[in-house]
């Protein structure tokens, strides 16, 4: 006669689950931007965020990329300054570029954009709730012979900064205030 197989664990090795477990919770791991928004705001205006550079543009990008991931958290409803409890606004302070790469003197092989950021989070009596000055992100971009693939490289590269600038702007405003 078989006997069916089962698996029982001694008393011994409770303890050991039971430690193993508390490490785990009580490491002070957890995921970012898990947090309410702060000042139990519910229903937020995003200004138009002020463009200080050059870019044509720029503006808007971050802007939209900044009203998504807000309204991608679910944490806050976007709404008109009049009937908002609170107002995100900013200002692109700065884009910069370098060549990272070169072949020969002159010739960029990569180049690097960077962006600065200021935001400023209020009220609707216009009192400052949440500062972050100088957000700063970059990405790097191919640059070919060829300047209209270089430039849509570029954007490509501002793109996907505006976008990974709003994510961190969600995650700090969220981070358990």
């Amino acid at each position: 006669m078989q006997h069916p197989i089962t698996h029982t664990y001694p008393a011994q090795a409770m303890p050991l689950l039971f430690c193993l477990v508390l490490a785990v919770v009580s490491c002070g791991y957890g995921f970012t931007g898990t947090g309410a928004f702060p000042f139990n705001i519910q229903k937020l205006a995003v200004d138009n965020v002020q463009n200080r550079t050059a870019e044509t543009g720029l503006e808007n990008t971050v802007t939209s990329d900044l009203t998504y991931e807000l309204t991608r958290s679910g944490k806050v409803r976007i709404t008109s300054t009049s009937e908002a409890e609170g107002i995100l606004s900013g200002t692109i302070t700065a884009l910069n570029e370098i060549t990272i790469s070169r072949s020969g003197t002159i010739t960029a092989n990569a180049r690097r954009v960077q962006i600065f950021l200021t935001l400023t989070l209020e009220d609707n009596e216009g009192n400052i709730l949440w500062t972050a000055n100088d957000l700063t992100d970059f990405e790097s971009y191919e640059v070919v012979n060829d300047p209209a693939v270089t430039e849509a490289n570029q954007r490509n590269a501002i793109a996907i900064l505006s976008r990974r600038l709003a994510e961190r702007v969600v995650n700090r405003l969220t981070e358990d205030f």
